[in-house]
This record gives C-alpha cells, structure tokens and sequence, in this order.
C-alpha cells in the first residue's frame, strides 16, 4: 500500500515558492488538496465557492476580525490545519 501525505506535497518547496507560508494570492497553485485525474473530488467546485463566498462575507461583517491567540494545529496522516484558531472581532 502507498499512502500520500497531502499536507507534505502541498508544502513541496520545488513547487512553491515560500512552501510554509500562507499566501492568499499565490497563483502557481499546482495542489494536491482536491487530488487529480480519476480521484478527483466533485465536491471541488462547491468547496471553491462556498469559500470564496464565505470569507469575503464575514470579513465585510466583521472588519475588526483578528487573531487573539494562537492557531492549534490538527495535523492527521491526512490532513493538516487548524482544530481552532481564536479570533476577536
């Protein structure tokens, strides 16, 4: 069996430039998140859309919305994020 580490490829400094940062403008955007060919999520596209319709909402309603704490990582064999990032608005 082979597993992929999405959170590794996703960081693979040969492909983008600063691997660890997070850029939201990064346009060479060559991820695995949604994985590719056959396995490809169908959920993709709603995924795209829900966020790039939520995020623009709550930072419309909450301008003031800012970090008041440390993130803490959740980091799986499949997944790495965050289980809570602590925010004040």
């Amino acid at each position: 069996k082979v597993g992929l580490l999405f959170g590794s490829a996703n960081r693979d400094s040969e492909i983008f430039d600063d691997a660890n940062g997070f850029d939201i403008s990064r346009t060479r955007n060559q991820h695995l998140t949604f994985s590719a060919g056959t396995h490809f999520c169908l959920g993709a596209p709603l995924a795209r859309l829900e966020i790039q319709t939520a995020l623009p909402m709550l930072f419309n309603k909450f301008p003031a919305l800012r970090l008041s704490g440390d993130p803490v990582p959740q980091n799986t064999f499949v997944v790495r994020g965050y289980s809570s990032v602590p925010v004040t608005a």
